[in-house]
């Protein structure tokens, strides 16, 4: 049996002095949200993506960054 796979992307949002459970409580709502439509939850998984310098940023010598993005995948039977 094959699967199709739904991945969306994650950024937790927090207000000074809350805590990771406000961000797990987001998490856990997108969950929620996409297997309610029939997606099972399968992982969080982290990509990093390269972000190259203009072109002043070239001229002065700069390398490129990499920024980190959060991403759940999700599958359900095809």
């Amino acid at each position: 049996m094959g699967y199709t796979y739904k991945v969306i992307p994650f950024q937790g949002k927090v207000k000074p002095k809350q805590g990771p459970d406000v961000v797990a409580a987001q998490l856990e709502s997108a969950i929620g949200q996409m297997s309610e439509n029939g997606w099972e939850f399968v992982e969080v998984a982290t990509v990093y993506i390269e972000v190259k310098p203009g072109r002043i940023g070239s001229l002065l010598g700069r390398d490129s960054d990499y920024i980190r993005y959060d991403q759940i995948v999700f599958r359900r039977a095809a």
